[in-house]
């Protein structure tokens, strides 16, 4: 049956435990077949965690490269390094984005990242 790995009390993913029948691609563990295919959950809208992360980095290189004059994006920056807060390429990309620009730019995102809950412990 599937069973699920646990961080911090919500799940990551799952592993299937198959019987004699399975296929060849697993590994036996004992007298039990445990196939090496991982799932993540889903997450908003059904996108899997390796696309949203996908996008994530997409996201925070787009702004790096634009040196932080692409305004609108901002919050999806922010937006990714709160969810990705461990992934220390999309962090650092977004951050170097973030702080590029003109003292005014500086100014008005500082405002902006304040006026986010939570961002300043993810960081």
């Amino acid at each position: 049956g599937k069973r699920s790995l646990v961080e911090s009390g919500a799940p990551r993913g799952t592993f299937e435990t198959k019987g004699s029948d399975a296929p060849t691609s697993g590994k036996y563990v004992g007298a039990m077949m445990v196939d090496l295919r991982w799932s993540e959950p889903n997450g908003p809208n059904g996108v899997p965690l390796d696309v949203r992360r996908f996008g994530a980095l997409l996201c925070v290189h787009r702004f790096a490269r634009s040196k932080g004059q692409n305004h609108n994006q901002l919050q999806e920056v922010i937006e990714a390094i709160t969810e990705f807060c461990s992934d220390q390429e999309i962090c650092t990309r977004g951050l170097k984005g973030i702080l590029q620009g003109t003292d005014q730019d500086l100014n008005r995102r500082y405002q902006i990242i304040k006026d986010v809950t939570g961002f300043s412990a993810t960081l």
